[in-house]
């Protein structure tokens, strides 16, 4: 496996599921998805919707940063 691929984080049962395009640089360094700007971004939203991150699945189409 790579060293640039990203997991899915979250449990697969989640009734939220958040899906993104590829990981940037931020999430490889980290192996992680949506935690870099996109990620602030992204829990900023939930957390005023009322949603904890850690109750949804979440995950990219290509679990790599592309070229």
């Amino acid at each position: 496996m790579s060293t640039n691929y990203v997991p899915a984080t979250g449990p697969r049962d989640a009734k939220i599921v958040i899906l993104g395009e590829a990981p940037g640089a931020v999430e490889v360094q980290r192996g992680e998805p949506f935690v870099g700007p996109s990620g602030k971004l992204l829990s900023q939203i939930l957390a005023q919707a009322g949603i904890r991150k850690d109750q949804c699945y979440i995950t990219n189409v290509v679990k790599e940063q592309p070229p």
